[in-house]
This record gives structure tokens, C-alpha cells and sequence, in this order.
């Protein structure tokens, strides 16, 4: 098997940031479009602890191009995080204040806008069809709780995906791909994994099928089984 391995970065828009010189948009290449996105467009009350998302009907190209996503305040730039969610296809934007000790949340009552340029790639090489942009005005306070994704050990992944899917019958012991006990599965999956990092994980990519990681046909999995394996390895890949 073999892959183009690519990194996930964190983004960090700044004024006046634009489209790399060196990624020019080809017009004639194919597009990807916005299927979906959260909070939704001219919502008004939204949780100061909001976590954007924006869905498209391809696999965004990770890492996110420099001045791909922008997010503002008026006239302000607000510096961002954005991550690749393979499964959802889709990216998840965080402000940058939030990772910050404490956490500075968004300001209450003030509106921001999210655009995604059409320097935003697809794996395989589609573009944005056209900029998107998301308008939408915060409430008073946070939603409360945690916008963060569970941390599964392996033995969930075992149970629920390896061993439910019955991977072992195409991949038992002595096999490239030893997935016959739960001890070998976790060393055979986690050499193709990048704990922390699910976007760089050779093995997300084969199991969703983005067109850059080959591989050989495999059973299908459910979209709650690519998740919980998505969330293993965003959790770090734990035993």
C-alpha cells in the first residue's frame, strides 16, 4: 500500500491574508462545493463557545491553505484553529482565544463572519466553486459543557469496528495485516496511524477511501464505526 502523506497545520488568518501565490486556482479543474454548515447562516444567539463547521460534498485537502479560512469581527481578524474531519467531511474552526489559559471565549452580542476561499482544495484536486461566507451574531453567554469529542481506548475500537466488521477473515495471523487478536490488531493498525492526528492517518484514509490512499477494496463501515476510529486516533491512539 502506499499514500501521500500530508500535514495537518494550524492556521492562523491575519489582515489582508489572500490566496498562496504558489497554489493557483485552476478553473478547469473540478469543484467542490458547501454542503452544509454550522452555526447556520444570519443565526442570531449563538453560544460564545461555538465551534464552526463547514461541510462540503469532497475530502478538504489537509493542511488547509495559508488564507484559506478567514474569521472576523467587524474589521477585526479573529485567528483561528482548523481541522480536517475525514469522516464528516468537513472542517471544524475554533477561535484561537480559545486555547488560551483561561479560555477567552467569543464576545457576547457581536457578529462574525467565516469565509472559505476558493483556494480551499480537495483531496484529488478539486477546488471551492465559489467563496463561502457565513454570517452569524453571538448570544450572551457560552452553551456550557464540552464541544470536544470522546477519547475511546482501543478495546472500543476491537469490539465495535475490528471485531464486529469480522476483519479477521481476510486479515488473520500471519497475514501482512494481522488483525486475529486485539493485541495484534492494535500494533498492525496503530503503524499506519498518526495518534493525535487523524487527517495524517493512512488508516482513516483507507477506511473512508480518499482517492489518495490505495489500497485494496475492504467491507464497508458504518458512519459511527469511522467516527469512533477517528476519534481514536484524535485521542491519541491509546492501547
Amino acid at each position: 500500500m502506499s499514500a501521500r502523506f500530508v500535514l495537518l497545520s494550524v492556521l492562523s488568518c491575519s489582515v489582508g491574508c489572500s490566496w498562496p501565490a504558489d497554489r493557483p486556482l485552476d478553473l478547469q479543474s473540478p469543484t467542490l462545493s458547501v454542503g452544509t454548515a454550522a452555526p447556520a447562516e444570519g443565526a442570531a444567539g449563538v453560544p460564545t463557545d461555538v465551534v464552526i463547521e463547514v461541510g462540503f460534498d469532497g475530502w478538504p485537502e489537509a493542511p488547509v491553505v495559508g488564507g484559506a479560512v478567514r474569521m472576523t469581527a467587524g474589521p477585526q481578524d479573529v485567528p483561528v484553529h482548523v481541522a480536517v474531519d475525514l469522516v464528516g467531511k468537513r472542517l471544524r474552526v475554533t477561535p484561537a482565544r480559545y486555547r488560551e489559559q483561561p479560555p477567552r471565549l467569543l464576545d457576547p452580542d457581536t457578529g462574525y463572519t467565516v469565509a472559505v476561499a476558493p483556494a480551499l482544495r480537495a483531496i484529488g484536486g478539486a477546488t471551492l466553486k465559489q467563496l463561502f461566507v457565513l454570517k452569524f451574531r453571538t448570544g450572551l453567554g457560552p452553551a456550557g459543557g464540552s464541544s470536544a469529542r470522546p477519547a475511546p481506548g482501543f478495546a472500543l475500537v476491537w469490539r465495535d469496528v475490528v471485531a464486529e466488521a469480522a476483519c479477521a477473515g481476510c486479515h488473520g495471523a500471519g497475514s501482512p495485516l494481522d488483525l486475529s487478536s486485539e493485541g495484534a490488531a492494535y500494533t498492525a493498525l496503530r503503524k499506519s496511524s498518526v495518534p493525535g492526528d487523524s487527517a495524517r492517518s493512512l488508516l482513516l484514509r483507507l477506511l473512508v477511501g480518499t482517492p489518495d490512499a490505495g489500497g485494496t477494496p475492504h467491507a464497508p463501515l458504518s458512519d459511527a464505526q469511522l467516527a469512533l476510529v477517528r476519534d481514536w486516533l484524535d485521542s491519541g491512539a491509546t492501547p
